[in-house]
């Protein structure tokens, strides 16, 4: 098998130097210090319009009347945030980017293994589900050819797009209900992907689904349900810092609790993270890694004092895991940070993770690249007295990376990779879930991302009380 490395995901205000980001800090600061002396504004409550609103009347003209697209604007529709933990998930989103290469592959290899993985491993935990799936027009007889593979019957969705869109299916939108319980792609003010924030769109034209479009800037991945709250990484809130009607994190805070209908928290440190820490993580300014997904799992269960169980990524659990002394460049202090924070709120258990690294030949040269196996990075579903996980594994592809001839540097070990897997299949069973190990997924890893990060759950049924 070839390695296919996917697109690292680095939104620019995530990648500036110290210097660079200091003057953004100061930009916003002044841009909140002009707007709050201007008289105030008419009344602001996080959504903006919803874009798919002309094809939702062609499709079914009693969804949204012309009163109630009003409604959704003005905020009298409440909308409510898409469970990451309860109920079984009833409608989950896959997107197989357009590929092509020499081989005559309409699918990329990898991209195919993991979402059949995925498919299958649903299926077999609850056959009951209806995945909805993005693909070129190209594509669809091999996707067709999955839900046959797999004897799933028909009922499942295709839609087709003809834009360069990628697999993180979780980044460009969150999933809402509104009060009648139907299910919006709820997509921040602006995404700087590829052609991702053409998915929702080209979804709510051909499905059910509607989209709606929203003032805030924000992405899936940065934003977790966790009991009565919401999480969003602090970047994010920082990101909106300055902008009209946000001139406060106060304010901010405010229009994301209209947005997603739970109290927010912003998870992240008071100051940045230094420039010369940054580079050994994920990308954040006031979050170690870009998206809080890739280090904080609800979990669904209920813990002491009656908190959430949640699990905050520890890089020295990973290190123990594999028998390694922690590294100074590990920076457990940012993990550790995040843990601390969310003690207020939630019964933290720790997860591990391991900071891993990669030296490759690229058409520039040498490309290096820092990055994490993370198990947070997983799927949770709590209903009845079920209790799934479709948790990442890292130790399938070893000898691929080690025989590469363009990888010139890397670090596994496949006796170190296994147990890895092991302690983190380990850790979710003692929470008594019934553990769904995926396929190997460094390639996701290496791009910053794993198996939640190429998912977007739609609806779930049946919360657990």
């Amino acid at each position: 098998m070839a390695i296919n490395f996917k697109p690292l995901r680095k939104p620019e205000h995530l990648i500036l130097n110290d210097r660079e980001f200091q003057a953004q800090r100061e930009t916003r600061q002044a841009a909140s210090e002009m707007l709050l002396r201007q008289p105030k504004a008419p009344r602001f409550e996080g959504l903006g319009p919803n874009k798919s609103i002309l094809d939702t009347f062609a499709r079914d003209a009693s969804f949204l009347s012309m009163r109630n697209f009003g409604e959704y604007v003005c905020g009298l529709i409440k909308t409510k945030i898409v469970s990451d933990e309860h109920g079984r998930i009833a409608d989950i989103l896959l997107t197989v980017p357009p590929h092509s290469d020499s081989e005559g592959n309409v699918v990329d290899p990898s991209d195919e293994r993991h979402l059949r993985t995925l498919i299958r491993l649903m299926k077999s935990a609850d056959s009951n589900r209806h995945f909805t799936m993005l693909c070129s027009p190209n594509q669809v007889a091999q996707v067709r050819r999955w839900f046959t593979d797999l004897q799933l019957d028909d009922k499942n969705s295709i839609s087709i797009s003809t834009f360069k869109y990628t697999v993180w299916a979780q980044d460009a939108y969150v999933a809402v209900t509104d009060d009648a319980g139907r299910s919006i792609l709820c997509e921040g003010v602006h995404f700087p992907r590829r052609d991702d924030a053409t998915i929702a769109d080209d979804v709510a034209a051909q499905t059910s689904i509607s989209a709606l479009q929203s003032y805030l800037y924000f992405q899936g991945g940065n934003v977790l349900e966790v009991g009565d709250y919401v999480l969003i990484g602090k970047d994010y809130i920082q990101a909106n810092l300055g902008r009209a009607h946000l001139e406060t994190e106060d304010k901010i805070l405010a229009a994301f609790k209209k947005v997603f209908g739970k109290n927010i928290i912003s998870l992240g440190r008071s100051e940045p993270i230094q420039e010369d820490h940054r580079k050994y993580l994920g990308g954040g300014h006031y979050q170690p890694i870009f998206h809080i997904d890739m280090y904080v799992t609800p979990t669904g269960k209920i813990g002491k004092d009656g908190k959430p169980v949640v699990f905050v990524a520890s890089p020295k659990l990973g290190r123990q895991a594999v028998g390694e002394k922690s590294k100074p460049t590990d920076y457990d202090i940012y993990f550790d940070e995040a843990a601390d924070q969310l003690s207020g709120v939630a019964d933290v258990r720790r997860l591990p993770i391991l900071p891993s690294f990669i030296r490759f030949r690229s058409k520039d040269g040498a490309d290096g690249r820092y990055y994490f196996l993370s198990y947070n990075n997983a799927i949770v579903e709590n209903y009845g007295r079920s209790s799934n996980v479709y948790l990442p594994t890292f130790s399938q592809d070893v000898d691929t990376y080690r025989k590469d001839r363009n990888v010139t540097h890397y670090e596994g070990e496949a006796a170190k990779r296994q147990a890895l897997d092991r302690a983190a299949k380990a850790a979710w069973e003692k929470l008594q879930f019934t553990v769904y190990q995926m396929d190997g997924l460094e390639d996701l890893a290496i791009g910053w991302g794993c198996v939640h990060c190429i998912t977007k759950t739609v609806a779930r049924e049946t919360p657990v009380a």
